[in-house]
């Protein structure tokens, strides 16, 4: 399986969505150290729907945030 990085993520959004993901994963990695981004892959074979986690461990437990681009499009989510 083909390992994805930040990079990949940011470049499937559009301007305001490279933007707004960019000052989340400041803001995330500076606050918050031990939240890395993990299980940053596509979601389907047409690339057009990715996903990119912050999480402590790269597979165990909740994710803090999640990223989602959905054509172009970001869309967060905060787990409380």
């Amino acid at each position: 399986m083909q390992e994805y990085t930040y990079t990949d993520f940011i470049n499937t959004l559009n301007n305001v969505g490279r933007c707004v993901a960019d000052a989340i994963h400041d803001h995330i990695t500076s606050n918050y150290y031990e939240y890395k981004p993990f299980n940053i892959k596509p979601m389907n074979s047409a690339l057009n729907k990715w996903q990119m986690n912050f999480r402590k461990k790269p597979e165990f437990g909740k994710a803090f945030c999640s990223l989602y681009s959905v054509d172009g499009k970001l869309s967060i989510r905060v787990i409380g």
